[in-house]
């Protein structure tokens, strides 16, 4: 019921995956419909490939956190997905094909010698 807004709904997203034991998560910046800056301390991904490969990549490692953070964004200002609509071909097409669709990099990642994992995510 504390969740009114649809960036009320990124931070409540970024709560669940705080849960799930992938990192710690944080929301740095989100500018509403534009851009979210975010950030994971220990990203699993990162964790793993470091124990892993423990010479450093040149590269960022968190596909799944990047992909992640810009589904956040298509999800809630592509596809109003507080409306609960039907998860059809059609509809992830609308959202994640549009020209105006969110794209995310990885800035920084553990796995190149950074403190934490941190993201841009901002549109097309």
């Amino acid at each position: 019921p504390m969740i009114e807004t649809r960036e009320d709904w990124v931070h409540g997203i970024v709560g669940v995956v705080n849960a799930l034991g992938w990192g710690r998560w944080t929301v740095d910046r989100l500018e509403a419909g534009a851009a979210l800056e975010g950030s994971i301390k220990n990203s699993y991904e990162s964790v793993g490939y470091i124990a892993d490969y423990p010479q450093r990549d040149s590269t960022g490692v968190c596909f799944l956190a990047t992909g992640g953070t810009s589904g956040i964004m298509n999800l809630l200002y592509n596809g109003d997905i507080r409306q609960r609509p039907a998860l059809t071909p059609a509809y992830f097409d609308q959202v994640f094909a549009a020209s105006d669709r969110f794209v995310a990099r990885e800035t920084a990642c553990r796995a190149v010698g950074a403190e934490s994992c941190k993201f841009l995510v901002s549109r097309l």
